[in-house]
């Protein structure tokens, strides 16, 4: 397709710093008589041309080349990063890479072909991928060499300031692109810490959700019959003394409550029927505490009591040497 010019803009044009450098060519050009060819010199006619057409190549025909170097460095510094270094690191390796390795990688084969007098060796050495033993040796000692009067004398010419500024920009933390992100996610997080949002009732303020042991309470699980006396388990409506003994706790827990039960309790219902009535008491309690995290749950989710008894607060001991026995941890830890 082609680009029409009749709605570019002439003024935003003739202020291009190009158009500015170099319109004493572009305008002998445009009025010559016969077509100006840039790259013929033969049909320059008087006037030298040598300045706009350096231009045209160093300036514009570079672009297609700067992309597809821009390209290889991407493609470099994925490779590079692959060894988990860092930004500065990467940096440095990648412009050894650029600077040395792939410049005399190119010309130490052309200097393999040129050495190599057998015209079959020569094909051989034209497909050969890198060059190998002494001679690359000896080739990479000669081109660090010329490398490194070049970089004495573009420092001579950078001066001083100059050469520590790219320095600075090299291995600071200033124009790299984690620190860009950094800026980007802060800025982010400033605006939307001033956005409206809706605070969900999971994520409000309700207070701690502590453990049974914190909380001085008692497992319900451990009030059964096998934590029972034996004499407790044959007539639950004795008065028993044993220590630690679930059924006697359980009965003690709901007398000292004061809890509304059928004539006969003690003996009619079994003790997985006490202790939900216990369970039900205490979700009770917990509507009229100012515990909100507590205040939603229903009657599965209560796990333990806090004990009222002193035959129930007896139980916690129980509770312990069952857990640590749980946890495989003896007693005398």
């Amino acid at each position: 397709s082609t680009v029409s010019s009749a709605d570019a803009d002439r003024a935003h044009i003739l202020e291009r710093p190009f158009v500015k450098k170099y319109w004493k060519h572009i305008l002998e050009m445009a009025t010559a008589e016969e077509t100006v060819d840039l790259f013929d010199k033969d049909t320059w006619g008087d006037h030298d041309y040598s300045p706009l057409r350096k231009a045209v190549l160093s300036e514009i025909c570079i672009h297609s080349i700067h992309q597809q170097r821009c390209e290889n460095y991407v493609q470099l510094a994925a490779l590079i990063s692959k060894t988990n270094v860092g930004e500065v690191r990467r940096t440095a390796r990648t412009i050894i890479i650029s600077t040395i390795h792939r410049i005399f990688n190119k010309e130490a084969m052309d200097e393999l072909a040129r050495r190599v007098a057998d015209p079959n060796q020569k094909e051989k050495a034209k497909k050969a991928r890198r060059v190998e033993g002494r001679l690359r040796i000896e080739l990479l000692i000669d081109n660090l060499n010329k490398f490194t009067k070049k970089v004495t004398r573009a420092r001579q010419v950078a001066g001083v300031e100059k050469c520590k500024e790219i320095y600075d920009r090299i291995t600071g933390k200033k124009f790299k692109m984690s620190e860009t992100d950094r800026k980007n996610k802060i800025k982010k997080f400033k605006e939307n810490i001033k956005k409206k949002r809706t605070e969900v009732k999971a994520e409000m303020a309700a207070g701690v959700d502590v453990t049974p042991t914190m909380d001085g309470g008692v497992l319900l699980r451990i009030l059964t019959k096998k934590n029972s006396c034996t004499a407790c388990c044959k007539d639950p409506t004795r008065d028993c003394d044993t220590e630690h003994c679930a059924m006697a706790a359980v009965h003690a827990e709901i007398s000292k409550r004061e809890m509304k039960m059928r004539k006969g309790w003690k003996k009619t219902l079994e003790i997985k029927e006490k202790r939900h009535a216990l369970r039900d008491d205490e979700l009770q309690n917990i509507a009229l505490d100012g515990d909100k995290i507590k205040q939603g749950y229903d009657k599965t989710q209560i796990r333990h009591i806090i004990p009222q008894s002193d035959k129930m607060e007896a139980m916690i001991q129980l509770q312990e040497r069952l857990r640590k026995k749980e946890l495989d941890i003896e007693e005398s830890l």
